[in-house]
């Protein structure tokens, strides 16, 4: 079938799942932290089979939560894992000190997410929040999950201001290290080619 202007998003959202599943089920992580959660629902959708607690963050502005939160209550949503909702603003450099502050255990090796986040900051907050993330939060054995797109990719939104040419070799300048995804390297194996050049440089 011709790939639909929302297939990319599906593509995302499955990688993100398997990732997320596996590392919370197969590798043992006790604790997550959703950075710029916006509007996801993983906390409730995800199912964890480990028995082990899993601690599980989310950080944005309060009215993301005010909305998010009131819309999962209503729909009588429950999370298996132990969830906490942090408001903070993540262009200042003490939002590391809000997270800790609400239970955050910066000595645990922990799964980071941004997704479809980065690409939203200044090259220059972009650095400042992977430094605090790095230097101050991320125990050995911490493990990255992220989207971001490259100078090949423009998505005509005005809002992304960030397009690293090599989205691992900017993690790297922190001491990450890993594999990188295209997004139309992931398309095929789930059956949902896609063609469109908007999506060229769009990588996990």
């Amino acid at each position: 079938r011709a790939a639909s202007t929302h297939d990319w998003m599906a593509i995302r959202t499955r990688k993100i799942d398997e990732e997320m599943l596996k590392s919370i089920n197969q590798d043992g992580y006790q604790q997550v932290c959703l950075i710029g959660a916006g509007l996801c629902t993983r906390a409730w959708r995800l199912r964890k089979t480990a028995e082990h607690p899993i601690a599980y963050f989310e950080v944005d502005f309060p009215e993301i939560f005010a909305w998010k939160l009131s819309v999962l209550s209503q729909a009588g949503a429950m999370s298996p894992f132990d969830y906490h909702n942090v408001v903070a603003d993540l262009s200042l450099p003490d939002w590391g000190n809000t997270l800790i502050g609400a239970g955050f255990d910066p000595a645990k090796p922990t799964v980071w997410l941004l997704e479809g986040f980065i690409g939203y900051l200044k090259e220059e907050e972009a650095n400042a929040l992977f430094r605090v993330l790095t230097d101050t939060l991320s125990a050995p054995g911490s493990r990255v999950i992220a989207t971001l797109g490259t100078n090949r990719q423009r998505s005509g939104n005005d809002l992304h201001c960030f397009f690293p040419p090599d989205p691992l070799a900017w993690l790297g300048t922190f001491g990450w290290a890993g594999h990188q995804w295209e997004i139309h390297d992931l398309g095929q194996p789930y059956g949902t080619p896609l063609t469109e050049e908007w999506y060229n440089g769009y990588y996990f």
